[in-house]
């Protein structure tokens, strides 16, 4: 309790950011030394610009740490420090690592790996199945899933990764005890469950436009990774894959239509040098790591089977099947028709085929 109620007063302070704090400590010593700093020794700060010298005053004033305290163990939230074993050392790593998290449920161990879906808000039905497939499929061998909880691809990938056993993250831009957005309440309470929520903010603390993009860093570092997944050209997804990348990580990107406006963001990320993503094995195959079925095959064919591990996240011909199982071509037909009957995969153009979830 003595270390945790004295970081989520840093936390709180207003208009002081996670560097700015880490100097507090370095040059006080411990959180309870900050707090207790006098006004002459908070003056004293070179590097505190007059405006952070009067928000510590005054928050030293207002904002009791026993209260923060009693208010964050009412909520079920912990608080795990910068300087704590269990600070994820994937984030503990990158130059503006957030003070402390607050989190319901767990952390990803270091041993885990991670890649985080992001996406558009409005996204197509489409994007939805495909981010949707890509998680089940990454969760079902093995990887943890991180997003951001938002409407759209980020909510879809948490689902996907749910369904395929697997745990996720959902870093959040409020605090760990908010739902946000609220009709995502059954989702928010099934990753406590499997995964966890992850906030640098306080309980408490509203979602705010400004939040958003500091989330988008927590979710880039916590991962190997980072896979777009409908996005325009402008968006916060970009951002994401940019501070990825700031920080070493890999990125992914599922192609799409040259003039789909939901697909400008993907396509400029593979221009640039992003991998093209079609399915969970172009992710897995980067770091090794065998694919595992994700579709229920209890009481199929042999034929039908080999059938569907070829359907994945984009469309696929008969002909396609025919060139890679070297199955005759009426074989396959005939497959595509009993998979389709049996509601394991649709039909979405003249013999072209994908799977449903």
């Amino acid at each position: 309790m003595e270390n945790s109620k004295y970081y989520l007063w840093l936390s709180s302070l207003p208009g002081i950011g996670c560097v700015t704090v880490r100097r507090l400590l370095q040059h006080f010593g411990s959180p309870r030394d900050v707090y207790e700093a006098g006004e002459e020794a908070v003056r004293g700060c070179d590097f505190l610009r007059p405006g952070q010298v009067s928000s510590m005053i005054l928050h030293h004033q207002q904002a009791d740490p026993d209260a923060l305290y009693e208010n964050m163990v009412r909520c079920g939230v912990r608080c795990v420090p910068f300087g704590d074993p269990a600070f994820p050392a994937a984030l503990r790593d990158i130059p503006d690592a957030p003070t402390a998290l607050y989190v319901i449920g767990r952390l990803p161990s270091d041993e885990e790996l991670c890649i985080s879906i992001v996406g558009a808000r409005g996204c197509t039905a489409h994007g939805m199945q495909t981010a949707e497939l890509l998680a089940r499929g990454l969760a079902c061998s093995g990887v943890s899933i991180v997003s951001g909880m938002a409407r759209g691809i980020d909510s879809c990938a948490h689902q996907g990764c749910l369904d395929g056993g697997g745990r996720t993250y959902a870093v959040l831009g409020c605090g760990p005890d908010i739902c946000y957005p609220a009709e995502n309440m059954n989702l928010y309470m099934e990753i406590q469950k499997e995964g966890g929520i992850i906030s640098e903010f306080i309980p408490g603390t509203k979602p705010s436009g400004p939040h958003f993009p500091m989330r988008n860093r927590i979710i880039a570092a916590l991962s190997a990774g980072t896979a777009v997944v409908e996005a325009r050209e402008r968006s916060g997804s970009l951002i994401t894959a940019d501070l990825a990348l700031g920080y070493g990580r890999d990125i992914f990107a599922v192609p799409g239509r040259p003039d789909d406006a939901l697909s400008a963001g993907c396509n400029h990320l593979i221009r640039s040098g992003a991998r093209p993503v079609c399915g969970a094995e172009d992710i897995l195959r980067e770091y090794d790591m065998q694919v595992r079925s994700t579709v229920m095959q209890n009481g199929m064919s042999g034929s039908s089977k080999a059938i569907l591990s070829c359907i994945g996240l984009t469309d696929c011909s008969a002909d396609d099947i025919a060139a890679r199982t070297g199955m005759p071509i009426e074989q396959v037909m005939s497959g595509l028709t009993m998979l389709e009957l049996t509601g394991r995969i649709r039909r979405i153009g003249k013999n072209r085929y994908m799977l449903i979830l």
